[in-house]
């Protein structure tokens, strides 16, 4: 038996109407969510949720009390 290609699957999905790609939507993400990530899978999840702002801004403050107007 030849096993099916990554490529055929979605070109086969695409040929799918809508609702019965959220179908498959819902099937896979049950499938994803009942197994163990690898250690290169969340390291990957942790390194897409980092934003990159830039530099800060030399005249930031870490003080509250630059940062609001309360005399706490």
């Amino acid at each position: 038996m030849t096993g099916v290609t990554y490529e055929e699957v979605v070109r086969l999905a695409e040929q799918l109407g809508p609702l019965e790609q959220e179908a498959l939507i819902e099937h896979l993400q049950k499938i994803a969510q009942h197994r163990q990530l690898t250690i290169e899978e969340r390291e990957a999840l942790l390194e897409a949720a980092v934003v990159d702002l830039g530099p800060v801004s030399p005249d930031f403050s870490f003080r509250r009390e630059d940062w609001y107007d309360d005399e706490r």
